[in-house]
């Protein structure tokens, strides 16, 4: 996606200045070059390219700056995502394993008070040693949950800091498209 916006904003920028090129020399014709063109037709023309289509491509250089601008701050935004190494960021899908991990955790926890509770009176030092394991494996589970909640902070937090790039340039781009 970056690369492939740089590439266009790249593109925009050398069609624009082209463009602005285009329009100075026309003007520089029309208005008193070596060559210089007369008439109320060129006249018109000239105007034409300095009141309109001057400002417009001058909103379009601006546009295009605003990208590259927004581009930049997506970039270094989506460096935060190499915090872990899935490739994988489906809030749905992350949402889901927390709450399975969660379900897991309460259950073992269940079946470890109710191995304690009513086995420890004749089978304590066995009982013990399951309960350690269980407690590993508790603590297990409450790691891969705090990474979930990790990688959900993570995702909302790229989400939050990049939901608002580019608006400001698609309207300048619309706006200089209709003008």
């Amino acid at each position: 996606f970056i690369s492939a916006m740089n590439h266009n904003v790249s593109s925009a920028n050398e069609i624009v200045s082209r463009l602005k090129e285009g329009s100075e020399h026309l003007i520089s014709m029309v208005n008193g070059g070596s060559s210089q063109l007369s008439g109320n037709a060129y006249h018109a023309v000239g105007t034409l390219f300095t009141s309109l289509v001057n400002p417009v491509l001058s909103k379009l250089e601006s546009a295009t700056e605003d990208i590259k601008n927004d581009i930049q701050v997506f970039q270094s935004q989506s460096l935060t995502f190499n915090v872990f190494n899935d490739t994988i960021y489906d809030e749905d899908r992350l949402n889901q394993l927390k709450e399975i991990k969660r379900q897991q955790r309460a259950q073992i926890g269940m079946f470890n008070n109710c191995l304690l509770g009513d086995l420890a009176k004749n089978i304590a030092e066995e009982l013990f040693y399951e309960g350690k394991r269980l407690e590993n494996v508790a603590e297990h589970y409450a790691n891969e949950l705090k990474e979930i909640e990790d990688k959900l902070r993570v995702l909302h937090e790229f989400s939050s800091s990049t939901s608002h790039l580019f608006q400001d340039s698609l309207t300048v781009f619309q706006s200089a498209m209709q003008g």
